[in-house]
């Protein structure tokens, strides 16, 4: 009976190593936790992380990562993080107050995805031809006089109603549509809403927020608005984009221009 009972908790005493090891992997050489280090870059990572990008984060970030409601993310520019780590952890954990959920998933998993996205970004700089080319100087005539800075920040000044340029993370190729067909591609955090109030009252501009109880709106003057759903008679979220197409007005050219001087704003980050 006693020499069962000790083959009996041998058993169950390797089955929880063995366990463990499958679900918290460590590196063989160092013993290093993979919550603090990408152990997992191989190939066979790379495509396992590419599958669980494209069941659960291709709504929101698009094709092959690059953007779509949510930011594009191949080009290594991150509004929220600065260091892979901080990637995998925004992955599991979400960021508080925006759309971005925590999933949730094993460490390993998550660096996985990060190695998909750097694998991404490493193709998206091997391909020539897709960042603009076109005269900044130029571009900045044009950005003066569409009045761009009226709803966009620049870094320095400018409106709040539309992207901050200074940490844009949008791909070049997007930010040309943007230019021509906006309500081809309207992000979440720029949704026009408009809102008629119980007592008349009628209200249009940006979503900041939105909860159960409550909408945050941006009004056309940089105005926050604090809207009780029990008080709204009328809700429309027409697809439309805030920003209005420069289609008529811009040649293939001006456009390459204006997107150049737009990307020149851009802050980037250390990785």
């Amino acid at each position: 009976m006693g020499q069962r009972l000790s083959f009996l908790v041998l058993s169950v005493s390797i089955l929880v190593i063995a366990t463990a090891s499958v679900l918290h992997a460590q590196d063989p050489k160092t013993g290093e936790d993979p919550g603090k280090k990408n152990l997992f870059t191989s190939l066979s990572d790379v495509n396992q992380g590419r599958n669980f990008f494209n069941i659960m984060c291709t709504r929101c970030h698009g094709r092959n990562a690059r953007g779509g409601r949510g930011p594009d993310l191949t080009d290594g520019v991150f509004r929220y993080a600065r260091t892979d780590e901080e990637v995998q952890q925004i992955i599991v954990n979400g960021i508080p107050g925006t759309d971005m959920a925590g999933m949730d998933l094993t460490p390993d998993l998550a660096w996985r995805m990060v190695s998909y996205l750097r694998s991404e970004e490493k193709k998206r700089g091997t391909v020539i031809g897709t960042s603009p080319v076109g005269d900044l100087v130029r571009g900045a005539e044009l950005f003066k006089q569409h009045k761009c800075a009226t709803c966009h920040w620049t870094g320095s000044r400018g409106g709040r109603l539309g992207t901050n340029l200074s940490r844009l993370s949008a791909s070049s190729d997007y930010v040309r549509k943007s230019l021509v067909d906006p309500n081809s591609q309207i992000d979440i955090d720029y949704q026009l809403l408009q809102i008629g109030m119980e007592d008349g009252t009628v209200l249009t501009g940006r979503r900041l927020n939105e909860n159960t109880y409550y909408i945050l709106l941006m009004d056309e003057k940089e105005k926050l608005h604090a809207i009780p759903k029990n008080r709204i008679e009328q809700l429309n979220r027409p697809h439309r984009s805030l920003m209005p197409s420069f289609k008529e007005n811009l040649t293939t050219a001006d456009i390459e221009d204006l997107a150049s001087y737009i990307f020149s704003l851009r802050k980037r980050r250390s990785k």
